[in-house]
Order: structure tokens, then C-alpha cells, then sequence
């Protein structure tokens, strides 16, 4: 049995308990937390795909997200490119093909110089 499987069984046995004892509000927190470690705990199963065009110079360029994504996958980058996460003050980090980062994401703020590569891209994969 994996520790996913562990965590959803306790899961649902303190779904059962709260309602069940007395110790309600406890075990409701529990739940809550457990909840919450599932989610953490669990894969990303929905994406989406972000193409940045790096012929063409961006200065944070904010790039907002339908949801809030758990993990940002550098499917290529064809040239020099930085993301900020979430706010534009936040420190910018080079991005390379094949880097991986697991936080929670709303927006990125991508800067680049204009390539002078024909075709230069920035392709970005979120995964929630």
C-alpha cells in the first residue's frame, strides 16, 4: 500500500469519525488537513501549454493562469529567457529546456532580449 493510499484511507475513516463522534470539530480539522495533503500528494492531471514568442523583447511580460498551477515544465527554450513567479518583484530565474518547478503558480512575468534566431520559442507547460 502506498503512503497515497495510507492518507486516503485515514482520510475517509476521519470523514466516517466526524460523523460519527462528538469530537466533530477535530476531526473535522483533521479532514480538512488530510484533505489538503491529498491534494499535495496527489499527481497533476489537467495542463495547458504557454508559446512565448522570444524573437520579440519582453520586459515581464505577465502571463496570467486560468487556475493555480502546481508545477511550470520548460518544454523548450530556444534562446536566453527569465520568468518571475506570481509577482513581478520576485527575483527572475534563466529558464532552460527541461527544468521543472514545483510551486503554486498564478502568473509568470517572462523577460527576454529579442532573438535573433528565426522561430525562437519559449514553450511552457503548467500542470494542475
Amino acid at each position: 500500500m502506498s503512503a497515497l493510499d495510507v492518507l486516503r484511507e485515514i482520510y475517509e475513516r476521519a470523514r466516517e469519525y466526524a460523523k460519527q463522534f462528538e469530537a466533530k470539530e477535530l476531526l473535522e480539522q483533521i479532514y480538512a488537513v488530510l484533505q489538503q495533503l491529498l491534494y499535495l500528494l496527489s499527481p497533476p492531471t489537467n495542463y495547458i501549454i504557454r508559446e512565448i514568442d522570444l524573437t520579440t523583447e519582453h520586459k515581464d511580460e505577465e502571463i496570467t493562469l486560468e487556475y493555480t498551477a502546481r508545477q511550470m515544465v520548460v518544454l523548450q527554450a530556444d534562446d536566453t529567457a527569465y520568468v518571475k513567479f506570481n509577482t513581478f518583484t520576485n527575483p527572475q530565474i534563466l529558464v532552460q529546456t527541461g527544468d521543472v518547478y514545483t510551486l503554486q503558480i498564478r502568473k509568470i512575468y517572462v523577460t527576454n532580449p529579442a532573438s535573433t534566431t528565426a522561430g525562437a520559442k519559449l514553450v511552457l507547460m503548467f500542470l494542475w
